[in-house]
């Protein structure tokens, strides 16, 4: 199951509990006011802001709200997927 909706998202990362098991959760990163206009140092605050809070349910996919906006910077994109290969945890450590 899939849910990209922003007040349900942050509702399942802030209380897990509340969440169906087996759902995880994807998104929200701004894809304009961080990703095409954020520093790199906002891009990262904010990726590593919703990994950790993801870390916490488990099933958290990183990933912008929406479609990346056009003249996005490839560096930022690049700078995001860094950022969740880097916190990856995968399947065979569950």
């Amino acid at each position: 199951m899939l849910l990209n909706f922003r007040c349900h998202a942050a509702a399942c990362i802030a209380h897990p509990d509340n969440c169906l098991p087996g759902l995880f959760v994807k998104g929200n990163i701004d894809p304009v006011n961080t990703l095409l206009f954020g520093s790199p140092e906002t891009i990262e605050a904010d990726a590593r802001r919703r990994l950790a809070a993801g870390a916490a349910r488990g099933g958290y996919i990183l990933s912008t709200a929406c479609s990346i906006a056009p003249h996005t910077p490839p560096e930022h994109v690049e700078m995001l997927a860094g950022l969740a290969e880097e916190t990856a945890v995968r399947e065979s450590e569950f």
